[in-house]
């Protein structure tokens, strides 16, 4: 620490200071202010320390913004070398929401690679919101092109899960593709194809002239 200086109002019947503020000016004109309510001082290894209880550490970081850390105990070394913290959080793709993953630059996330692949993953959760309705379309298709009877349960099955696994892998490709391209619209297409694509299966195998018809309706 740059030569941190400290206030303290009083000593209590235990030898604790109490109500302590040290400010330490830090490195690259970030300084750290610790508040605590109560301290004791330790020398260990040639080393003084401030055990501080029960008070918070307020950082200033490298864009400007100021973050507060709550601790019930911290050890603070007054005449040691500096030692660099990282105050930075390190956010993961599966524990952030939509509008996080879309957007991962306004939550501290400045590495390209990270950037994309969260982009990718948000883009992914946007378009399996339409998962339900093509699982259900997926389940009333396989069990339409089979009719009701109890042969071919597990051809119909594997068709079900066969169908299910395709359309995941389209949202993930299509996902990864529209980061790429910078065109969130693409992840829509996918979905829309699969609907359409199930819903036509589905009028034709209960409606064998419906394509025909609606090809006379076109000329």
């Amino acid at each position: 620490f740059t030569e941190p200086s400290a206030e303290v109002d009083i000593l209590d019947d235990n030898g604790k200071w109490l109500n302590l503020m040290i400010y330490d000016a830090g490195k690259a004109n970030r300084p750290n202010v610790y508040l605590a309510n109560r301290a004791t001082t330790q020398i260990r290894d040639n080393t003084t320390y401030f055990i501080l209880e029960d008070g918070s550490q307020h950082a200033s970081l490298a864009d400007g913004r100021q973050q507060i850390l709550r601790f019930d105990r911290y050890t603070l070394p007054l005449n040691d070398a500096p030692v660099e913290q990282d105050l930075k959080v390190t956010f993961n793709r599966n524990h952030m929401m939509i509008h996080q993953l879309l957007n991962p630059t306004a939550y501290g996330v400045d590495n390209k690679r990270r950037i994309e692949r969260m982009r990718g993953r948000g883009l992914e959760l946007i378009s399996n919101l339409a998962a339900p309705f093509v699982f259900m379309l997926i389940s009333f298709a396989v069990i339409t092109a089979g009719g009701i009877s109890r042969s071919g349960y597990g051809q119909r099955i594997m068709a079900a899960v066969l169908l299910a696994i395709i359309f995941q892998i389209g949202v993930i490709s299509l996902a990864d593709l529209a980061v790429e391209e910078n065109a969130t619209e693409i992840i829509f297409i996918w979905p829309m194809l699969f609907i359409i694509g199930l819903m036509g299966f589905i009028q034709k195998q209960n409606d064998p002239d419906f394509i025909r018809r609606f090809a006379r309706r076109g000329q």
